[in-house]
């Protein structure tokens, strides 16, 4: 290990350890509710008793996640500072693994900058600050393209292990590795002949192969075990996610894909597709060519997408900003690949301020778009002071004796705060589907919601009655009193 590494790897563990510390009291929020504390709850309360879930709360993904999560509980306390200090390592993790693709890829000059890219990037930030689900995810697969790019055959395999554990996106990422390592072979590995024999051919296969069946024989084995156990392989109908197994029309599927660029573009990385785009443009003025690892690089960012882009577009399922982290930092060291076009230094700093500034603006964005849009509010750390605002409606609701079953809303706020804070309030909200907008009830209505449609926010503003609201920093919560 070189002086630099430690240093890096120092720097790393203090920053994300101080980021740990800060947010050790952030609730569960979004799809960690369901796909994390609520499958670690059913571990922790049933002793590890089953690892198959009930059909409630069974989404069809690999449980482990979850389940490392209430095995932290059982060690240290249940607790939220537990839950994010579980996290903590994948956070180090990433830091170490983006670091060392920064150094494969970058002149030495520029890996101080793909690492402040790495810490300011918006989703990845919301994603740590929350303890996202998808953490071991995007570090799992910054350990492959580092398995590849070092030719280290482990960990390629133990990052596909990971991946494979913690949800079905894993095991579509798997797939995706496949073309990254026929990539790093042909532009690292390969031998200048023109011909192979059947021979030589098997041979390369049979070597590289190994490194997929630790991960081949988790999923067959897990997949058996819970069809056995659970009666389905991955769609389960019996579930809220039902409504999300199907297929899209053409109109639909163009939508989806029309979301994937907008979720590329989105919370300030459209500077640096603005930036690479200039950068590609002076590189055509001065006749300049990429090199070959510039090549690899962007092949590394380009094909996977092109079959990943079909699979997460052509089902009902929203398409989320977290599910394509991996290409957000990939597509920063592109960027930092060309910048050496520009011989002149001031005009590589000032672009790289500007591309800082950019990112950081991110966070904001989920506050400037029209109300009627559906945002990604875990993509940014704009959702942080709903938490804040959702208890004063708490204390609110107490001080008035209202029943929590009598409320309306949407997700996120609908659920219990025994869920979300860890504590011991089981009480919850009603979805606004099952307290009419006539009955003698109440509605709560946040912006941080994407669930209520046009139609009932008119009839909100129209026919209900507003009690009480809090705000702060953009974000808000509104108790309205429907009916007579």
């Amino acid at each position: 290990m070189h002086t630099q590494d430690k240093r890096y790897y120092a720097f790393i563990a203090i920053f994300y350890a101080l980021i740990t510390y800060l947010s050790a009291n952030v609730p569960f929020f979004w799809d960690n509710v369901s796909l994390v504390s609520k499958v670690a709850h059913y571990y922790y309360e049933s002793n590890f008793s089953d690892l198959v879930l009930p059909n409630a709360i069974d989404s069809g993904h690999p449980p482990f996640y979850a389940y490392y999560i209430a095995k932290m509980w059982s060690f240290f306390g249940y607790n939220l500072a537990v839950s994010h200090w579980a996290v903590y390592p994948f956070l180090v993790g990433i830091g170490i693994a983006y670091y060392h693709l920064a150094r494969f890829f970058l002149p030495e000059k520029y890996i101080a900058i793909a690492m402040t890219f790495l810490l300011i990037e918006p989703t990845l930030m919301a994603q740590s600050v929350m303890g996202g689900l998808d953490l071991p995810m995007v570090f799992a697969y910054l350990l492959a393209l580092n398995g590849l790019l070092y030719r280290k055959r482990h960990w390629l395999s133990l990052a596909f292990c990971i991946m494979a554990l913690v949800n079905l996106r894993g095991i579509i990422a798997v797939f995706l590795l496949v073309w990254c390592d026929i990539l790093v072979w042909y532009f690292l590995e390969k031998k200048a002949q023109k011909k192979w024999t059947m021979g030589q051919f098997l041979g390369i296969c049979s070597k590289r192969i190994i490194a997929y069946i630790p991960v081949a024989l988790i999923v067959i084995v897990w997949y058996n075990y819970h069809y056995e156990k659970a009666g389905f392989l991955v769609f389960n109908y019996d579930s809220p996610w039902a409504d999300e197994y199907g297929f899209v029309n053409f109109r639909g599927f163009m939508w989806n894909v029309g979301l994937v660029f907008w979720r590329i573009l989105d919370f300030g990385r459209v500077f640096l597709w603005l930036a690479a785009a200039y950068l590609g443009l002076q590189m055509w003025r001065q006749k300049q060519v990429f090199s070959r690892k510039q090549i690899l690089l962007i092949l590394l960012f380009i094909v996977p997408l092109i079959f990943y882009i079909p699979l997460i577009t052509a089902r009902e399922t929203p398409v989320l900003h977290r599910y394509l982290m991996t290409y957000y930092l990939l597509f920063g060291l592109i960027v930092l690949s060309m910048i050496n076009i520009l011989q002149n230094n001031l005009k590589q700093k000032a672009l790289i301020a500007l591309l800082c500034g950019g990112l950081l603006t991110g966070h904001s964005w989920a506050l400037l778009y029209p109300a009627q849009w559906a945002k990604g509010w875990d993509a940014c750390l704009a959702y942080l002071p709903f938490f804040g605002v959702q208890e004063q409606l708490y204390q609110y609701l107490d001080e008035k004796n209202i029943d929590y079953q009598l409320v309306g809303t949407g997700f996120p706020a609908v659920a219990s705060s025994y869920y979300t804070h860890l504590n011991k309030d089981k009480r919850q909200f009603s979805t606004k589907e099952k307290v009419r907008f006539s009955d003698n009830s109440y509605i709560l209505h946040t912006n941080i919601s994407n669930d209520f449609s046009d139609a009932e926010l008119q009839t909100l503003a129209k026919e209900a009655q507003l009690l009480v609201e809090y705000r702060s920093c953009g974000v808000f919560v509104r108790l309205y009193q429907v009916g007579e």
